[in-house]
């Protein structure tokens, strides 16, 4: 009885360790890609390029692109850290997909610290994770200033959607932008 209580406690130290260790290295992974956002945030351009150049990365590489992928979606990985892969293009690859994806995969119990970017891919491509798109179609009065119509838009903007203006919206948004001008030239 002994030996097998020393076997179980022998394994559970090795799964405790491996846990830690994957666990350790996602968050690290997710820290990089945040830590990319800021500098380039916060360091003048020159001082970024200089960050670049001390960290070893051209400034037009992929990675690049692809750690600021990886950092702007660090406040909705963190969360879901323990359940993430160590694998930095898998990290990169769950950072791509929109909100609704990554939920469904979180929904489905598919995201595990060993899902591959294959079996991501090949969840994403069956017709049951496919939603069809929400629509909302909003008509504006014809009498709607050009300001007001701007704000609409701006304040619409904020949220998770592509906004598709018609030819005549787009005339009084491009309206405004001649007037201001026209106004500034006569000043």
């Amino acid at each position: 009885m002994k030996n097998n209580n020393s076997l179980k406690n022998n394994i559970s130290r090795f799964v405790k360790k491996m846990n830690s260790l994957s666990l350790n290295t996602v968050e690290s992974i997710l820290e990089i890609g945040n830590l990319m956002i800021e500098a380039k945030q916060e360091l003048k351009k020159d001082e970024y390029q200089e960050f670049l150049k001390l960290t070893k990365y051209d400034k037009n590489s992929s990675s690049i692109r692809k750690w600021e992928v990886i950092g702007k979606s660090y406040l909705r990985l963190k969360p879901i850290a323990s359940m993430l892969p160590p694998i930095w293009s898998t990290i990169y690859k769950l950072a791509s997909l929109k909100p609704s994806q990554l939920d469904h995969l979180h929904q489905i119990n598919l995201l595990h610290s060993s899902v591959t970017a294959k079996e991501i891919d090949a969840e994403l491509k069956t017709p049951l994770s496919k939603k069809p798109h929400l629509r909302l179609t909003i008509d504006l009065d014809d009498d709607i200033d050009p300001k007001t119509a701007k704000q609409l838009i701006a304040e619409i903007s904020r949220y998770s959607c592509t906004l598709k203006k018609s030819a005549e919206l787009e005339v009084l948004l491009n309206s405004t932008a001649v007037s201001n001008a026209s106004l500034k030239l006569a000043a």
